[in-house]
């Protein structure tokens, strides 16, 4: 019984010292980290990106720390820089110990509430170039995602070369990453609803 009671003191414990290190980081370094996360953010993008509103906040993320970018409108790479994405919402999510210690590891990303047009012509040229991949002069800004979480989103493919021309509807998917970026696996957690699809025959 007394090893019960110790052990449940001491989770009380941890838990109330991280939701104190939760509130230091908030108060004290909130705008900060923000707009370390949005200027990192800037130097990787390859195109011109319109944000309505940016906040940080860890009561709707804990345990992580989210910085999120309202009405988020990414324009293609295409030379009529048309609209890749729009997003209602689009998360980044920090690990709070990282934080503290000066490392920006983004290892989640949560975007819903909007649409992803990805447009490849018929020369092989694309929109959804708009992330520079090469290696940063800064060490304390890493990508490493695990998590991607998708809701309420419409998806728009369109593959000139290929002939493919697919719409279709994710209510609720979430994709699990290795530290390498590559693919490990993924779920979708509810219906996937397709809303059209056309095969295109190429002219001979």
């Amino acid at each position: 019984m007394k090893i019960l009671k110790a052990l449940f003191y001491s989770l009380i414990a941890i838990f109330a010292v991280i939701l104190l290190l939760a509130f230091v980081i908030s108060k004290n370094y909130g705008d900060e980290i923000k707009n370390y996360v949005v200027s990192s953010l800037n130097e990787k993008l390859l195109t011109e990106v319109d944000v309505k509103a940016v906040d940080f906040s860890i009561i709707n993320s804990f345990p992580f720390a989210s910085v999120n970018f309202k009405e988020v409108t990414i324009y293609g790479s295409s030379e009529d820089k048309d609209t890749m994405l729009y997003a209602g919402n689009l998360s980044c999510r920090f690990n709070l110990i990282d934080l503290y210690s000066g490392q920006y590891k983004l290892i989640a990303l949560e975007i819903n509430d909007g649409f992803c047009k990805l447009n490849t012509n018929s020369s092989g040229g694309n929109n959804y170039d708009f992330w520079d991949s090469t290696d940063s002069s800064d060490v304390n800004f890493k990508l490493q995602l695990k998590l991607v979480e998708i809701e309420n989103m419409n998806f728009l493919l369109n593959n000139h070369p290929a002939g493919i021309d697919l719409s279709f509807q994710i209510n609720r998917a979430s994709l699990t990453a290795d530290l390498s970026n590559k693919i490990q696996n993924w779920s979708i957690e509810s219906d996937l609803q397709p809303v059209s699809y056309t095969h295109l025959r190429a002219h001979e």
